[in-house]
């Protein structure tokens, strides 16, 4: 049953993953300061989780951290190239 839940849950966020993915691409989101600010604490809390899991053996966590924050790179990267309040100089 743990397995279960485990699987499920891990789909599940791995399907939410996709679909920040494809809103980033598709409506390219004006956004501000406290967006990347909350994406970048988003990035370090990951990387937190990502050394804890390590640590403790979950290697699957681990795996699943580590895609977390790949995805979470790629929409910074996406965000900030995007900010219109950045100086064009």
């Amino acid at each position: 049953m743990d397995n279960f839940l485990a699987t499920c849950g891990s789909l599940l966020g791995i399907y939410q993953m996709n679909l920040q993915v494809k809103e980033i691409n598709k409506e390219f989101i004006k956004t501000d300061d406290n967006r990347l600010n909350f994406v970048i604490l988003s990035i370090l809390i990951n990387i937190i989780w990502l050394f804890y899991e390590y640590r403790n053996g979950s290697l699957f966590f681990t795996a699943y951290s580590l895609l977390g924050l790949i995805v979470q790179i790629y929409i910074f990267v996406v965000l900030s190239y995007t900010n219109p309040y950045k100086d064009p100089s």
